[in-house]
């Protein structure tokens, strides 16, 4: 591979690639017809997120975009960040979770994981008015998170749970 694999012009490239047989659904879709799952974990810049999500629109795809509420490089209540966010939004993407488990505590019950993910789901719902419907896990060799296998937590689509993983 070289930087120009990392191109946009390359990218748009990817996504036509992935057009030609195939629909971009949500997790948690009921199509049986071939499909991908297009998502992106935004561990690092919501600029660059919402610049991804504006050439995904242009070729009328749609996206999961994995939002961190405790990210060390962007924070979604800085009103910049949210405007990126609102924008990924208006472009028609969806958002999901992106938790970290680096943020829980070691002797945490499984239960408290999954109110604490609760938790920063109704943040999302409620600060950008939309629904979250799947999580994802930061770093998931972290914490022993790829052994919270199930297929729903807290009401979302676990892209680790045993289905997804199929």
């Amino acid at each position: 591979m070289s930087h120009e694999d990392f191109s946009i012009k390359a990218y748009s490239e990817l996504i036509t690639k992935a057009q030609k047989d195939r629909s971009f659904e949500q997790f948690g879709t009921d199509c049986i017809d071939p499909h991908v799952l297009w998502r992106h974990d935004v561990d690092m810049s919501m600029h660059r997120a919402a610049h991804l999500a504006k050439v995904e629109a242009q070729h009328d795809v749609k996206a999961t975009y994995f939002i961190q509420l405790t990210s060390e490089f962007y924070n979604i209540f800085e009103s910049s960040i949210k405007e990126k966010i609102y924008e990924i939004i208006s472009y028609g993407h969806w958002l999901g979770l992106h938790f970290d488990f680096a943020s829980i505590k070691a002797n945490d019950t499984k239960e408290q994981i999954y109110s604490q993910m609760a938790f920063e789901k109704n943040i999302l719902e409620t600060m950008f008015d939309t629904s979250i419907n799947c999580v994802s896990f930061h770093n998931p060799e972290v914490n022993n998170a790829l052994s919270y296998d199930d297929d729903t937590i807290s009401g979302m689509v676990n892209t680790y749970g045993n289905t997804v993983k199929q």
